[in-house]
């Protein structure tokens, strides 16, 4: 992580020293932890591993986010810009876009700790309850771009296809697994895992296809337009 006035995070709108005058200087991420389900069975050694079970998938608990800044302001506004920071921050819920991290968006609720005082350099953490998976900053039907694009980790999907006859998608799935909502300008139908669902004309929320991670086949057939909305989560 490069620290400065120009690397931070950006909260909703607000970037923490462009908008704030905060300069970040500590990040942690946290852990999320599995939600992890062992059942002890007498006379028996060890347990029974269930985690899995009812969804098919492992859940986690929600992650906390630990932000530092420095308030490179004179003392008398010390008092003034806490109270601005709790106005603002304290108890909302937010999106958080890191400067070094553009790709992808956190969602939590903030916390604004207490204000502490370095020499002539005022001290403040944030707290951030967050939900465990950071996600797409932007969705595979939208406009790719390049400004937020990660070329290491990143993910380019066809979001927006034109069926006439058959046309076969790829779809790249990250780790938590989510349907997509499939929005088609004709009815037609779509191939997932060898089961065959029905499109109608219009938006579609298709519950019964889970993209997991890696790649994953759509077959469509019909006539039209067929525009894939999904946003992947990463841990």
């Amino acid at each position: 992580m490069r620290y400065g006035k120009e690397f931070g995070v950006t909260i909703d709108d607000k970037h923490s020293y462009r908008d704030l005058g905060l300069i970040l200087t500590e990040k942690d991420l946290g852990k999320p932890e599995a939600q992890t389900n062992l059942v002890s069975v007498p006379l028996r050694d060890g347990s029974i591993d269930m985690t899995e079970t009812l969804t098919n998938d492992i859940r986690y608990k929600d992650r906390v986010i630990k932000l530092t800044f420095y308030y490179p302001g004179h003392q008398d506004t010390w008092a003034a810009k806490f109270s601005e920071l709790q106005n603002l921050l304290n108890g909302q819920k937010a999106r958080l876009v890191f400067d070094d991290d553009i790709a992808f968006y956190y969602t939590g609720r903030i916390n604004v700790n207490e204000w502490q005082s370095e020499g002539n350099i005022g001290k403040i953490v944030l707290d951030i309850i967050c939900e465990p998976y950071k996600y797409d900053i932007a969705s595979s039907s939208a406009e790719w771009l390049w400004d937020p694009f990660d070329f290491e980790n990143g993910i380019i999907n066809e979001g927006n296809i034109t069926v006439d006859g058959t046309a076969t998608v790829y779809f790249v799935g990250r780790r938590k697994k989510s349907y997509p909502t499939i929005t088609a300008s004709s009815n037609m139908t779509v191939t997932y895992d060898s089961e065959t669902f029905s499109l109608k004309k219009g938006v579609n929320k298709m519950y019964e296809i889970i993209l997991s991670e890696g790649i994953n086949e759509l077959i469509f057939k019909g006539k039209g337009n067929v525009t894939i909305d999904y946003i992947g989560g990463s841990l």
